[in-house]
């Protein structure tokens, strides 16, 4: 890639988190995102992506049933894909 040197992940700072609160209005109520499927094609692919990014700190795997779940998307990316997050249900 010719601007490969632009992108390089490994010179960003660490991540910085802050402790945040969310206030729901009265009687908002949790719900869980449906699953979507994802073609077994691009099970590598997702694979190596949710790797990558557990590498770099961008995401962690949670081991305990949670409330909050939103369904991922795949989107085409270059010669790879893109791990996107659908909110909206």
């Amino acid at each position: 890639c010719r601007y490969a040197h632009v992108f390089d992940l490994s010179e960003l700072p660490p991540a910085r988190y802050k402790p945040f609160k969310v206030i729901l209005q009265d009687g908002a109520a949790v719900k869980k995102s449906s699953l979507r499927q994802i073609p077994w094609t691009k099970g590598p692919l997702l694979e190596e992506e949710l790797s990558k990014l557990k590498k770099m700190g961008t995401i962690i795997e949670i081991k305990h049933e949670t409330r909050y779940v939103s369904a991922i998307v795949l989107a085409p990316k270059g010669d790879g894909i893109r791990l996107c997050v659908d909110y909206r249900h």
